[in-house]
C-alpha cells in the first residue's frame, strides 16, 4: 500500500505541474519557443533515424523542482493533454461540417484574396512562429491568433510533421489556428500524413517522452491508453484534411475550367477530369463552409467539361525530389501545368540533409483573370538572423518574373501549348526525363526573358510509357485539350506505330523525335521533322572509323528484332560491304528480352574482336552483365547514340569498359558553341548534370522557339512544317541546318567520341549523301 501511494503522491505532483491550456497568445508561444532549443542534433548523429532522448531528458524537471512547482502551483502547459483535447473538439467540428475522407475543396475567392502558403513544414515548429511572428508584424494575425483581414487565407500544403524533436508543438499550434479560423485556416493532406509516415518520423517517441515527463513512465498502462487515443484522434483528423484546394477562373462557353491547384501528394485519385460537374454546379456539392465546399473522390464520375489545371502549388516531400532553393522554384511542368514547389520547413533534418536555411512563405494574389494572378515569395536566411523580405514574385502561370507589378503587357500574353509524348516512367523513361530537363531548362528563361515578345511557350509532356496505344491516346488528349497537333519529342518507333497514318497525312506534326529507324526517315512520312541524323549516318560513321582502324578483325552486330534493329543491322551491312568486308556475326534479340543464354553462346563460339551495341541501354546492360567483362577486355566496343545515357556509360567505366560511341549533339561539357554554353550557364540555374538526352532537349527547345519567332500568326503544325522544311544552310547559334526532304532531318554533323581523343571528332555530310 505504502508503494501504491508513493506512486500516486509522486503522479499527482507530476500532473499537478502541468495545465490543460493551450497558449493564450502569440506572445506567450513566441517565449515558448525561444525556452525550446531549435537546433538539437541527434545524439546518434543520425538525421534518418534520429535520437533526441537526451533533449526530451533534459526538459524533466528534478524531483525537488516538481515538489515545489506543485506547492507553490507553478504550471507548465500540458502539451499532449491540450493537443488532444483542442484536437478532439476540431474533429467533431469538422465531421459535423461535412468534412468527408477522401475529398478536394474549392475556394469561392474573391478578386484580391491572398493566400499564404507554407509547404513540407516536416517539423520546423520554430520557424512556424517566427512566420506567424511577421504575420502579425504584418497587422494580418492578431497576438490572440485570429486572421484579421477577411482577404486573407492560411495554407499549410502537406507534411506538416516530420524529422524534428518538437511535431507535438507544432500541430498544436495549427490546431489551434483552424480552431479560431475555421474558414480562413485550412490544412492539405500530403504523404506524411496520409501514408502514416509521421508514426515513423518522430511523433509517437515524442509522445511517449512528454508522457514520460509528466509521470506516465510510472504508470505504462495509462501512457499506453492516451498513445492509443492520439493516434486514433490523428488518424481520424487526417482523414477530414482535403487531398487538394483549387481555385476556378471559368471562361467561354460551354465552360472551360482554368485551375489553380494546391496539393501535396501526387495520386491518381486527382484527376480532374473525373470530377462530374463539380466546377460547373455550384449548388450540388457540399458547401462545408461559405467560403469552401467539397467533392468525394470515390465519385469518380467523368467531368460534361474542361478542367485544365493552368499552375499547381507542389510539395517536395522526399528528400530524394529536393532541389536547391530558396523557398519557391519553379519545376518540371506536367502536361501543361506550371508547376510551382514551395518548401518552408528549415529543421535540423533539411538543414543537414538538404541544406535549407529559409523561413519561408508564398502570397498567391488573386485577380480577375487567372493570368493576373501573381506568387510572391517572402522569406529570411536563418544564418543571419535578417527580417523578412520579398525575395521575388513571378506570374503563376507564365512563370514570368515580376517587378513592381504585372505589366499591361504582361497580362496579355498569349500562351502557346505544344505537346509531347515521350516515355518518362518505363524503360527508356530516363532517357525521356533528361530530354525534359533539357527543355525545361531552355523553356523557363525564355519565357521569364519573354523571348517571344506578347506569348510565351508552354510544353505539355505526357508519358507514353513506350506503348502505341498510350502515345495514340497522349495524342488524342492532346489535341482535345490543348488545340494543338503539334508533338514532340517520342523516343522509339514502337511507340510512334499508331501515330504512321496521322504522320504521312500531316494530321500531326512529330517534331524532333529520338526515332532512328530508317523506315521512319523517309519521303513519305512527310509530317515528321526529325533534328537528329539518321540512324544510317551514325552507323557509317562507326563502321568507317571501325573499318578504318581494324580492317582485319571479326565484327559482331548485337540488335533488337524490330523495326529498328533491323534498320541498325542493314545499315551496318551496307558500311562493311562498302569496304568489301562480308564476314559478320548478327546477334539479334526479341524486344523486352531479359536472358541472352543463347546469345551470349554464339558470341563466345565466334570470338569476335569488335562488338557493335545496335541496341537499347536495357538490352546491352543484360547481354554485358551476363555474359561477363572478363569477355570483354580485348574487345572493342562500339554504340550509337541512344547508349549514352548517364547509367549505362556509367555501368562500363564501373567496369573497367570503354565504348566508342556516336553522337547527334556536341560535347555537352566542353564545347564552345553557343548553344552549349548556354544550355550549361540554363542547366545549372536548375542544378542539373550535363549530358548528351538533355542538350538535345534543351537544342531542340531553342530551335522550336526560334521558329516561334519567325512564324507571322498561329504557331500550327502546318506553320511550323513549312518554316523547318524551308530551312537550307541556316547558320543558327555555330550549328549549321538543312532540311533533307528525303530523309526528313535538319542536323548534316555527327560526333564522334573515341576513347583516346578528348574532343569529339565532328562528321559532316551533306544532304546527298543522306538520301
Amino acid at each position: 500500500m505504502l508503494k501504491i501511494a508513493r506512486k500516486l503522491l509522486i503522479f499527482s505532483c507530476f500532473m499537478g505541474g502541468y495545465r490543460l491550456v493551450a497558449f493564450a497568445s502569440l506572445k506567450e508561444l513566441v517565449a515558448y519557443a525561444e525556452k525550446i532549443e531549435e537546433s538539437v542534433i541527434p545524439k546518434n548523429h543520425d538525421f534518418l533515424n534520429p535520437d533526441f532522448s537526451h533533449f526530451y531528458r533534459s526538459r524533466t524537471d528534478s524531483f525537488l523542482t516538481t515538489i515545489k512547482n506543485f506547492i507553490f502551483r507553478k504550471h507548465n502547459v500540458d502539451i499532449v493533454a491540450t493537443c488532444l483535447s483542442l484536437l478532439k473538439q476540431l474533429i467533431i467540428f469538422r465531421e459535423l461540417q461535412g468534412y468527408g475522407y477522401r475529398h478536394v475543396a474549392q475556394l469561392f475567392q474573391k478578386t484580391n484574396d491572398k493566400l499564404i502558403v507554407l509547404t513540407d513544414l516536416q517539423g520546423a515548429f520554430h520557424s512556424l512562429v517566427r512566420s506567424l511572428s511577421e504575420l502579425h508584424r504584418k497587422g494580418i494575425i492578431s497576438d490572440d491568433f485570429i486572421i484579421q483581414k477577411n482577404d486573407y487565407y492560411l495554407i499549410f500544403n502537406a507534411n506538416i510533421v516530420g524529422v524534428s524533436h518538437v511535431n507535438i508543438e507544432l500541430l498544436l499550434v495549427i490546431i489551434l489556428l483552424m480552431i479560431k479560423n475555421p474558414d480562413q485556416v485550412i490544412y492539405i493532406l500530403g504523404p506524411h500524413e496520409d501514408r502514416d509516415l509521421w508514426l515513423d518520423q518522430g511523433v509517437m517517441t515524442e509522445l511517449e517522452a512528454l508522457l514520460g515527463l509528466q509521470g506516465f513512465s510510472i504508470n505504462p498502462q495509462g501512457s499506453s491508453r492516451i498513445l492509443k487515443e492520439f493516434r486514433f484522434a490523428l488518424e481520424r483528423f487526417f482523414d477530414t484534411l482535403p487531398l487538394a484546394l483549387y481555385i476556378d477562373y471559368p471562361i467561354g462557353s460551354p465552360e472551360t475550367h482554368n485551375l489553380i491547384k494546391i496539393s501535396g501528394i501526387n495520386t491518381p485519385e486527382l484527376n480532374e477530369t473525373q470530377y462530374d460537374d463539380f466546377f460547373n454546379d455550384k449548388n450540388s456539392y457540399e458547401g462545408v463552409s461559405p467560403l469552401l465546399r467539397t467533392y468525394r473522390l470515390e465519385n469518380k464520375i467523368p467531368s460534361p467539361q474542361r478542367n485544365l489545371v493552368r499552375a499547381s502549388i507542389v510539395s517536395i516531400g522526399r528528400a530524394i525530389d529536393f532541389q536547391k532553393t530558396a523557398g519557391l522554384l519553379q519545376i518540371d511542368p506536367k502536361n501543361g501545368t506550371t508547376v510551382w514547389s514551395v518548401f518552408s520547413g528549415p529543421s535540423i533534418f533539411n538543414r543537414a540533409i538538404n541544406d535549407f536555411f529559409y523561413d519561408s512563405f508564398v502570397v498567391v494574389n488573386l485577380k480577375d483573370r487567372i493570368d493576373d494572378v501573381t506568387i510572391d515569395l517572402f522569406n529570411r536566411d536563418i544564418r543571419i538572423e535578417n527580417k523578412f523580405k520579398k525575395e521575388t514574385s513571378y506570374s503563376i502561370v507564365s512563370g514570368i518574373e515580376i517587378h513592381d507589378g504585372i505589366t499591361d503587357r504582361q497580362s496579355n500574353l498569349k500562351q502557346i501549348i505544344i505537346g509531347a509524348s515521350t516515355d518518362l516512367s518505363r524503360w527508356q523513361g530516363m532517357i525521356g526525363r533528361l530530354i525534359r530537363d533539357g527543355s525545361i531548362a531552355y523553356t523557363i528563361p525564355a519565357n521569364h526573358n519573354l523571348i517571344l515578345g506578347d506569348a510565351t511557350l508552354h510544353i505539355a509532356f505526357f508519358d507514353d510509357r513506350s506503348s502505341p496505344q498510350q502515345a495514340l491516346q497522349n495524342v488524342q488528349d492532346i489535341q482535345q485539350e490543348y488545340g494543338t497537333s503539334t508533338i514532340c519529342f517520342t523516343i522509339n518507333a514502337a511507340s510512334a506505330y499508331d501515330l504512321r497514318d496521322k504522320v504521312k497525312s500531316n494530321d500531326i506534326l512529330l517534331l524532333f523525335p529520338l526515332i532512328s529507324s530508317t523506315q521512319w526517315h523517309q519521303e513519305s512520312y512527310s509530317g515528321v521533322i526529325f533534328l537528329r541524323p539518321s540512324l544510317r549516318n551514325e552507323i557509317r560513321t562507326l563502321g568507317d572509323y571501325a573499318i578504318k582502324n581494324y580492317p582485319e578483325r571479326k565484327f559482331c552486330c548485337l540488335y533488337e528484332e524490330d523495326e529498328f534493329g533491323h534498320s541498325a543491322l542493314e545499315a551496318f551491312k551496307k558500311s562493311l560491304t562498302k569496304h568489301g568486308i562480308n564476314d559478320l556475326l548478327a546477334i539479334s534479340h526479341l524486344r523486352g528480352a531479359t536472358n541472352f543464354k543463347s546469345q551470349i553462346n554464339s558470341f563466345k563460339k565466334n570470338k569476335c574482336d569488335v562488338l557493335f551495341l545496335c541496341t537499347n541501354a536495357l538490352a546491352a546492360y543484360e547481354f554485358i552483365q551476363q555474359l561477363g567483362v572478363e569477355h570483354l577486355y580485348n574487345v572493342d566496343l562500339y554504340g550509337i547514340s541512344m547508349l549514352s545515357s548517364p547509367h549505362f556509360r556509367n555501368f562500363l567505366k564501373d567496369r573497367g569498359l570503354n565504348m566508342i560511341c556516336t553522337h547527334v549533339v556536341p560535347n555537352p561539357i566542353t564545347s564552345t558553341l553557343p548553344i552549349v554554353q548556354s544550355y550549361r550557364e540554363h542547366m545549372d540555374q536548375q542544378n542539373k548534370p550535363y549530358d548528351t538526352f538533355s542538350l538535345e532537349g534543351y537544342i531542340a527547345t531553342a530551335l522550336l522557339i526560334d521558329a516561334l519567332k519567325h512564324i507571322k500568326g498561329p504557331a500550327t503544325h502546318t506553320a511550323l512544317l513549312s518554316h523547318f522544311t524551308s530551312l537550307q544552310n541556316y547558320s543558327w547559334e555555330g550549328i549549321t541546318l538543312s532540311f533533307n526532304p528525303y530523309s526528313r532531318d535538319l542536323m548534316k554533323t555527327i560526333w564522334l567520341e573515341t576513347t583516346n581523343a578528348v574532343e569529339w571528332q565532328p562528321f559532316v555530310y551533306e544532304s546527298e549523301e543522306l538520301s
